[in-house]
């Protein structure tokens, strides 16, 4: 937890897969500067942090870090205002909802809301049959899913054994296929009092596997979770990569995090 003596508010912050407490302070450390606490944690499987991991076992993380970041914020007496990006906004939201409006506003940064195994098979299908026959079926050139991971998670470290902070022997594979196939988190989830901002880059090909037409499907499945929900477009893919597009990312969100209760 990144603290000041006297901050504006304390950001609540879930990490991403593969990625952990440390990787969300470097991102978002403009807005600790600015003035604001931010709380983060790693989920199980990740590093040094204890148990496997699964959908279910990011979601209880969420939850018992969330208690404790809500139960800090109301000993302070600041508000406690959430951000999420990709995968993390799920378990985010759902634990929003359990623990009943615990925020003031949040910022959700290309937020999935469902993850659909077919939409993943059809994605890679696709990519493999764009690629020339040599590269996409040749015996000796890279796998087809080793290739097809490295164009939507460029620059994550991963192989066999793991994908980041996220070790392939404290993965519940089974189990994550199961929820994937079976579970719909934010089934019945609405956060019908929430203020949120939610921006999403033109460019995101991790969220055109899900939603092709972004403008058509994308912003109402949205709002049929959080139905106060604006939307902000950036110039950009799923991960902001260069420090231009972070800066205006995060002005965006200082900015939003700043205005008056009657603004938001």
């Amino acid at each position: 937890m990144a603290a000041h003596a006297h901050p504006k508010a304390l950001i609540f912050a879930p990490p991403l897969i593969g990625g952990g407490a440390a990787h969300q302070i470097r991102l978002f450390r403009p807005l600790i500067r600015s003035g604001f606490d931010l709380i983060s944690f790693s989920y199980a499987g990740h590093g040094s942090s204890e148990g496997c991991f699964s959908m279910g076992a990011s979601i209880r993380d969420t939850r018992d870090a969330l208690g404790h970041a809500s139960a800090e914020a109301r000993r302070r007496g600041i508000p406690l205002l959430g951000l999420a990006t990709s995968y993390s906004a799920i378990p985010l939201l759902k634990t929003g909802r359990t623990l009943r409006h615990p925020f003031s506003r949040l910022v959700l940064i290309n937020p999935l809301t469902r993850l659909r195994p077919l939409a993943i098979l059809h994605s890679f299908w696709g990519f493999c049959r764009c690629q020339p026959r040599e590269a996409a079926w040749g015996p000796s050139s890279p796998g087809r899913l080793q290739r097809y991971l490295d164009s939507l998670f460029p620059g994550v470290g991963k192989g066999p054994h793991r994908f980041g902070a996220l070790s392939r022997r404290r993965t519940r594979l089974f189990r994550i296929l199961a929820e994937l196939m079976l579970l719909n988190p934010l089934s019945g989830v609405t956060l019908a009092d929430t203020p949120v901002l939610c921006l999403y880059g033109q460019r995101d090909d991790v969220l055109r596997i899900f939603h092709p037409d972004m403008r058509r499907d994308y912003e109402p499945s949205i709002r049929s979770v959080c139905p106060r929900a604006r939307f902000e477009v950036f110039q950009g893919g799923h991960f902001l990569r260069s420090a231009k597009l972070r800066s205006v990312v995060v002005q965006s969100i200082l900015t939003y995090f700043q205005r008056s209760e009657s603004e938001a």
